[in-house]
């Protein structure tokens, strides 16, 4: 019953709740938009779902920045080498950011974190490059995939503004090789951590 009220009112919001989104989202809320059913619409799925904040082009690049400094933490539980408490903080961070991130429309940061963690615990244990390669590939992809996406969207969203270059094109591209870059260097980097700490124990 719940589930259906939702629905219905996010469908059919009540005058009520229309006034209180114009009055509560003013910047949001252009005077020639505010009476549409698809901007009441908006509203009244915010409201149950969340804040609504449209995506950036920088979107992917901030995710995969938080998605680093995680799995950064992670690493260094995981060279402690203190298991018990490494998983306790593993499973209570990762559903801990997996349910905030899912809500504020970044799961994206949560399912990479558990890529990062999976890779990198199995190439901890192998010892195996192989791992690392299937990392890059992913990050690779799924940069090049969001880079796409995001121009069409830009393209679509400023055809009557053709003249700007910057917003349509360089910034997706700046994301897209910042993100290719740091995923390189800092990959690379965890690796032969991964790499020279057995060794040098061995040695």
């Amino acid at each position: 019953m719940l589930f259906s009220s939702v629905v219905i009112n996010s469908i059919h919001p009540p005058p009520a709740t229309r006034a209180l989104f114009v009055s509560a989202f003013p910047p949001y809320a252009p005077s020639l938009f505010a009476s549409s059913l698809a901007y009441e619409q908006k509203r009244a799925f915010s409201f149950y779902l969340g804040p609504y904040s449209p995506p950036t082009p920088c979107s992917f690049f901030q995710s995969f920045i938080f998605s680093q400094i995680f799995f950064l933490i992670i690493y260094i539980f995981l060279y402690s080498q203190n298991f018990f408490f490494f998983f306790f903080f593993f499973f209570f961070f990762f559903f801990f950011f997996f349910f905030f991130f899912f809500f504020f429309k970044f799961l994206i940061t949560s399912l990479l974190f558990l890529f990062h963690f999976l890779l990198f615990y199995f190439s901890f244990l192998s010892l195996s490059f192989v791992p690392f390669l299937i990392y890059f590939l992913f990050i690779l992809s799924t940069s090049y995939i969001r880079l796409v996406r995001r121009r069409k969207q830009l393209n679509t969203a400023l055809q009557r503004r053709a003249n700007n270059y910057r917003n349509a094109v360089c910034t997706p591209f700046l994301s897209f090789f910042l993100s290719f870059f740091l995923s390189f260097f800092l990959s690379f980097f965890l690796f032969s951590l991964c790499i020279a700490s057995p060794l040098a124990d061995a040695a």
